[in-house]
């Protein structure tokens, strides 16, 4: 098997990694299925020459099947087939250049497990003209701006408007300047690079096409600010590097890239990032996308040092860091990623799902909305109101102590799996069923409390209402709730013959609890709780038969 010294090169960093460890993935408090298909450390975006040959690697050392079995299968494909093909061969992935062609294609490599489980990694491979192939345009005073044609029949025009120059790199076949058009075969804009821009400097490249982003256009620098940069009917392919400051960056689509926007404010507009990673040191006036989303295992990061308005119509799903504040959140679709976010001004509206993958960190965090799943981890200090569709697999982690952490948790559907837990006090929960997870307000084990020790607070849950969904029997289904003191527990229906599996209800002190057993024909309701005594005489006065259903006043 051949490597190629790059490949080689990003393959040596990553030794040791087929070793897994097995028990990686516990969701809520039961560990489920492993998924056996796992993208280990990925293949980043890789730069070649034109012609200089196949580069091949073993996607072995790259996916990881945890499950010992070594039954991966693996897949690869080419976006643009024309300049850059992909093969396989049992899990080596092989890259063949076009003879003679430079320009940009989008790798995506594939492992997926007889259990149905996938990864994926999606790359960016620009094959670099020769010199024969390359002609540089110059754009300054004398020459505002030149036209160009590629291959596919779309067409683009760079502009620079204000002071500086720039150096465009094009390759291609026969390419000739003649006044503000190129001629040519197989035009490709691999790079710009600017010089002296400064805020009044403006760069726009706007493509036509017989499709929207049927034009690909590679890096562009600049070592001073600009103004604004702006790739319209084009998709930046490259990365862009502005460390003085892009004032207005107007991008309809990126792809596979990473934007420095530098240390000035900013604002950013687009229609689709795909696999993106955007940095500024400064602050995001606003944000406005059709979407931003990771299509594959590799996680992307937005990072600034505050937001005043995010908005997408469709998912936003890289990581999001922002030391200072994010002002207005609202997602059309689903979040995911790691963020960390210093303070956010007002709840975060979220229009599909909180994916599986999310961990998020608030230094504030007044509320959230989601209209589909939530999933991940959650962890701030408090949070007044949080609505969701369902939750799954979740792990909602609030921190203040000696307050109300959770106002009201509103979950239209099943609580599933996961772990609601707060240092001080719950007001109200509604949900259609609590399934195999945890409701614990100033709790330190992570089991039903049984001694007084194990309260960290005396923390209360003021009160909680299931009410099961049309088609589920069991709304209280091996779930447990904790807290000094409980209010009102509307529990709805049990299976107190739960095959062995303890659960159920502890604190110092019970207002009302009502929950009906289906097991055995009965209804249980406990009032005033506030003594191990008086648990067991209501408890005996009404004959029930606990089960698997536990009772505990600590």
């Amino acid at each position: 098997m051949r490597f190629s010294p790059a490949l080689r090169a990003i393959l040596s960093r990553h030794h040791g990694l087929a070793r897994l460890p097995r028990r990686c993935l516990v969701e809520g408090l039961e560990s489920r299925d492993l998924l056996s298909a796992v993208l280990g450390q990925p293949i980043g975006n890789l730069v070649f020459a034109q012609d200089s040959g196949a580069e091949s690697a073993d996607l072995a050392q790259i996916f990881f099947d945890t499950n010992g079995q070594s039954d991966l299968s693996f897949t690869a494909t080419s976006s643009n087939p024309s300049v850059l093909s992909a093969s396989m061969s049992g899990s080596t992935i092989t890259l063949t250049p076009e003879p003679g062609r430079s320009g940009f294609a989008i790798i995506r490599a594939t492992a997926a497990a007889p259990d149905g489980s996938a990864a994926s990694n999606s790359f960016r491979v620009q094959i670099t003209a020769s010199a024969s192939r390359t002609l540089h345009v110059s754009l300054g005073p004398s020459r505002k701006l030149f036209s160009f044609a590629a291959s596919n029949q779309a067409s683009a025009i760079v502009t620079l408007k204000g002071p500086g120059t720039a150096d465009v790199q094009m390759g291609g076949d026969a390419l000739k300047l003649d006044g503000t058009s190129l001629h040519g075969v197989n035009q490709e804009l691999e790079s710009i690079t600017l010089s002296g821009t400064t805020a009044a400097s403006s760069l726009l490249i706007t493509g036509h096409g017989t499709s929207r982003f049927a034009l690909n256009i590679g890096n562009i620098s600049s070592d001073g600010p600009l103004g604004t940069l702006q790739v319209k009917g084009a998709t930046l392919l490259g990365d862009v590097s502005v460390p003085a400051g892009i004032h207005k960056l107007n991008v309809d689509s990126a792809n596979s890239g990473s934007i420095d926007a530098g240390s000035s404010p900013t604002s950013v507009q687009g229609i689709s990032f795909v696999d993106e990673n955007f940095s500024s040191t400064g602050a995001v006036h606003s944000l406005m996308l059709g979407q931003w989303v990771d299509s594959d295992a590799v996680p992307e990061t937005f990072s600034a040092a505050s937001v005043g308005r995010l908005t997408t119509r469709g998912s936003f799903q890289p990581g999001v860091q922002i030391t200072g504040e994010l002002g207005a959140a609202r997602i059309g679709g689903s979040i995911g990623g790691t963020w960390n976010v210093g303070r956010a001004a007002t709840p975060i509206s979220v229009g599909g799902n909180v994916a599986a993958n999310f961990s998020g960190t608030f230094g504030a965090l007044p509320g959230l909305t989601a209209k589909g799943d939530f999933g991940g981890s959650l962890t701030a200090p408090s949070i007044r109101s949080l609505r969701v569709a369902s939750m799954t697999s979740a792990t909602l982690n609030l921190t203040a102590a000696s307050t109300t952490d959770l106002g009201v948790l509103t979950v239209a559907r099943s609580v599933g799996f996961s772990s609601i837990l707060t240092a001080g006090s719950i007001g109200k929960v509604t949900a259609g069923q609590l399934s195999n997870c945890r409701v614990f307000a100033g709790v330190s084990s992570p089991s039903l409390p049984a001694t007084p020790s194990d309260f960290s607070s005396a923390a209360t849950i003021g009160s909680i209402t299931l009410r099961p969904s049309r088609g589920e029997t069991i709304s209280f289904d091996s779930a447990r709730i904790a807290a000094t003191s409980l209010g009102v527990l509307s529990l709805g229906t049990t299976r107190t013959g739960n095959g062995g599996f303890q659960y159920g209800v502890a604190a110092a002190s019970i207002g009302r609890l009502t929950v009906k057993d289906t097991t055995h024909p009965q209804t249980i309701k406990l009032t005033a709780v506030h003594d191990a005594a008086t648990l067991t005489s209501q408890l005996s006065a009404q004959k029930a038969q606990l089960g698997d259903l536990t009772f505990q006043i600590v």
